[in-house]
């Protein structure tokens, strides 16, 4: 039996569990330890597991699948291979902002239940992108198999990645919050308005609520995902820092969470010349505020998965045990109250 076989068949005993239990937590662990070989350019990284970044907003329309984009890009451009998944099911568009026209979308891979690597296009900038469904209502909301399939057709891409990210939905619902509780490193797209901010908070308090059962558990491992918060459309870099201390203060003082600043993204009219000549603005004006913006964001964000050629990194939980967690909870358990002001 192989090593993905293996796995497939540990995943999908953990989908038929309810609850998660300590020996869930430790099934997510023995997972964690194991390994993906993978074949790229005809040699074989025995030991290398892809970290998995989730970007999420809780309102819509603040650039979350912009930076989504232009990251994928600018960590290209790094000499990383970018796997972006456009996970936002039903109205995926990073096809859209790239000008590029799918054959097959992930609602086909369900169908047929391929794994996501063998959909997945090549994008302007040079990362691979697994485009998103666009309009089927049913890709919203999907069932444990359905799920499972997605997670089947992850394995393949960890073995021919450095980094896969995640560009879900905007909001809080479960899926968003299975696939933020599923990263190593989860990214919270806000802007500077009062409706923005409130809304990113309300998602990470979703986020926090998701995972009670973690604490107190005898397990040696924290499996929550750090939270990082990029605030774009900011004036300079001072609003952006006002932005995320209010943000911060609020999470610390109510949920005993801390968030961190991975960036910022000043207003730029070359952003919605790029989204209308559709191309990423990373290759437009690759010289303009927001790129340079990106490129900052995009150095941060290596350094703190140490993806750095220097840098030895950290054990990763990679896609298959991480995306685990989503399958081994009540979906029921997730859909917190986002409701309530800051505070």
């Amino acid at each position: 039996m192989s090593v993905w076989d293996d796995q497939a068949s540990r995943l999908r005993r953990l989908v038929g569990a309810t609850r998660p239990t300590k020996v869930d937590l430790e099934h997510r662990l023995l997972l964690s330890a194991m390994t993906i070989p993978s074949s790229v350019h005809g040699h074989i990284d025995a030991a290398r597991v892809a970290p998995v970044v989730a970007i999420a907003s809780g309102k819509g329309g603040v650039g979350k699948t912009n930076l989504s984009v232009n990251l994928s890009i600018a960590l290209s451009q790094m000499g990383l291979r970018v796997t972006l998944v456009d996970a936002d099911l039903g109205m995926a568009n990073a096809d859209v902002l790239c000008g590029l026209l799918p054959s097959v979308r992930l609602d086909a891979a369900v169908a047929e239940r391929e794994r996501l690597g063998s959909i997945a296009i090549e994008a302007p900038g040079g990362f691979r992108l697994v485009p998103g469904a666009v309009g089927v209502a049913q890709m919203a909301e999907l069932s444990s198999r359905e799920r499972g399939v997605i997670v089947d057709g992850l394995a393949d891409l960890d073995a021919s990645s450095d980094v896969v990210i995640v560009d879900t939905a905007a909001g809080a619902g479960s899926g968003v919050i299975g696939f933020l509780n599923a990263a190593d490193l989860a990214v919270v797209v806000t802007t500077p308005e009062p409706t923005a901010i409130t809304d990113a908070y309300g998602l990470i308090k979703c986020l926090v609520q998701s995972y009670p059962q973690q604490r107190g558990c005898d397990a040696d491992f924290d499996l929550r995902p750090q939270v990082r918060l990029v605030v774009n459309q900011a004036l300079n870099g001072a609003e952006a820092e006002a932005v995320f201390r209010r943000v911060d203060g609020v999470t610390a003082r109510f949920l005993q969470t801390n968030v961190e600043l991975l960036g910022f993204m000043t207003t730029d009219l070359s952003v919605q010349l790029a989204v209308r000549e559709r191309r990423p603005f990373m290759l437009h004006r690759p010289d303009c505020e927001a790129s340079l913006c990106v490129a900052r964001i995009a150095a941060q964000l290596s350094r703190a998965l140490g993806l750095e050629a220097n840098v030895p990194r950290a054990p990763r939980r990679g896609v298959l045990s991480a995306l685990s967690g989503w399958f081994s909870r009540d979906d029921r358990a997730v859909r917190a109250d986002r409701a309530g002001a800051l505070g």
